[in-house]
């Protein structure tokens, strides 16, 4: 599609003139461009799951694509096995992609989701799954197949939670300026609270005379009360913990 805001039309079928389109055409034009976006991306999985399957073996094969795509080999990699997932395991999801209802990245998340599952798990969550991703955004779609995912190996999805517990983690990750990230892996229930309390405290300190934004209240209130300069409020609280998988 080769478009101007000029309003000059490029030629061809595929010339769009923007400059006397309305909003609403506009929107349109956006919809139509993204729906084309995503049929060329089921095009390039099934171009690349056949060339992997015709190279002699998987040395190569992401160097190759990440030379011919100007990426990294990692992200190649990553490509390759989505696509492979797609063109096996999920044919629904890769449908959704050429009939431009979801494009590559939503459907990233329901192979994602499904990586951990056997080949019978995987096709039974994409079925599940089909017609249920037009119109939605990629979270809501993560959230979704995490649902199904539970429902079609509850013992599975549950042995992952009880790992993934322990390997909560908590690291310190120095960026430019004078600024640091903490970055906490915590169970659900854990983090929820911890976050609850400082969004509380936070949002009782905002007033007339504040003039920090809530944001940088939260980040405030999280650093005083790890560093133990703030006292805990006396009065309890009860918090009803929801797992994530119902919500």
């Amino acid at each position: 599609m080769r478009v101007d805001h000029s309003g000059v039309n490029h030629g061809g079928p595929t010339g769009v003139r923007l400059g006397r389109l309305s909003r609403r055409g506009l929107l349109r034009v956006m919809r139509d461009a993204e729906a084309a976006r995503s049929r060329a991306d089921a095009v390039q999985v099934r171009a690349m799951a056949r060339f992997a399957a015709l190279s002699e073996g998987p040395r190569g094969v992401a160097a190759e694509i990440a030379l011919t795509l100007a990426t990294t080999e990692h992200r190649a990699q990553r490509m390759v096995a989505m696509a492979q997932a797609l063109t096996t395991r999920l044919p629904a999801t890769l449908t959704a992609m050429e009939t431009g209802v979801i494009d590559a990245y939503k459907a990233s998340k329901i192979v994602d989701a499904t990586a951990p599952l056997s080949d019978e798990h995987a096709i039974a969550v994409d079925t599940a799954m089909a017609g249920r991703v037009d119109g939605r955004n990629p979270s809501s779609i993560r959230r979704a197949v995490v649902r199904q995912v539970a429902h079609v190996d509850p013992d599975g999805h549950a042995e992952r939670a009880r790992k993934r517990r322990q390997e909560r983690s908590l690291q310190l990750v120095h960026q430019d300026d004078a600024m640091s990230t903490l970055i906490a892996d915590l169970p659900t229930e854990t983090a929820t609270t911890i976050y609850t309390r400082v969004d509380r405290i936070a949002k009782t300190l905002r007033g007339h005379t504040e003039t920090r934004t809530l944001e940088q209240l939260r980040a405030d209130v999280f650093a005083e009360l790890c560093l133990g300069h703030r006292q805990s409020e006396p009065r309890t609280e009860i918090f009803v913990h929801v797992a994530a998988t119902t919500l």
